[in-house]
């Protein structure tokens, strides 16, 4: 029992600690990321009114721990003239 309670103390402990990477970043890999976002809240509606984020990055890792990152990202937010209520 003391063995399971410790088990289950260190993946409580590793999950909460921060951040946790999976793989390794050896050199001549690279990465594709594509972010959509929803820039003015969470918006489920029929109109436009709302904002949004876009992206494309492109990373390639070299040796000692270097990485070259490429990319561009699209904001559009909504802001409307008067205040409502």
């Amino acid at each position: 029992m003391k063995k399971i309670l410790a088990i289950f103390a260190v993946a409580v402990f590793s999950l909460c600690g921060g951040k946790a990477f999976a793989q390794r970043c050896l050199p001549g890999m690279s990465a594709v990321e594509i972010k959509a976002d929803m820039a003015d809240g969470f918006y489920t509606g029929n109109s436009r009114d709302c904002g949004y984020s876009l992206g494309v990055f492109y990373s390639v890792y070299k040796g000692s721990a270097n990485i070259w990152s490429f990319g561009g990202e699209y904001l559009q937010t909504y802001k409307p003239y008067g205040a409502k209520g």
